[in-house]
């Protein structure tokens, strides 16, 4: 039997790959767009892979090489084919998340003054050793003059 391609001009697909203590999902979602308008989410394909304990603990990888081995075996024995994606995105579980709001009291905008005033902020403020921080920002409510 041969396999129906994957590429349309009207379809778009989406990988969700979730990753818990215990197992691997993934589940690919193909959007068929129509000549007029957006059209219809179907799920193409699903899978799980079941992880040994000591993977993932808590939300924190603890053996790289395992998670990656059950996440390309969750890809290829997907249901009913392999889900091959381009790119996956994927969130990081809210207890791995910190967020902090602060004034940047007269920072200008961008630039050196501002990143060391961010990295001396979440230094501060993140119970993580500096080495394991990954820090990205938003600047809200900057007038024309930045602040």
């Amino acid at each position: 039997m041969a396999s129906i391609p994957r590429f349309n001009f009207f379809q778009s697909m989406a990988v969700g790959l979730d990753i818990a203590d215990r197992s691997v999902e993934a589940a690919e979602l193909v959007r068929h767009r129509g000549l007029f308008g957006s059209g219809r989410i179907q799920v193409a394909a699903l899978g799980r892979q079941s992880l040994p304990p000591g993977v993932v603990e808590r939300g924190l990888i603890k053996d790289e090489a395992k998670l990656a081995a059950a996440v390309r075996a969750v890809l290829n024995l997907a249901k009913p084919q392999p889900i091959m994606p381009d790119r996956l995105y994927f969130g990081l579980p809210e207890a791995q998340v910190y967020l902090h709001s602060f004034t940047s009291a007269g920072a200008p905008p961008g630039g050196r003054v501002l990143e060391a005033l961010i990295a001396k902020e979440a230094r501060e403020n993140v119970p993580l050793e500096v080495d394991d921080l990954l820090v990205t920002y938003k600047i809200l409510g900057a007038g024309a003059d930045g602040t």
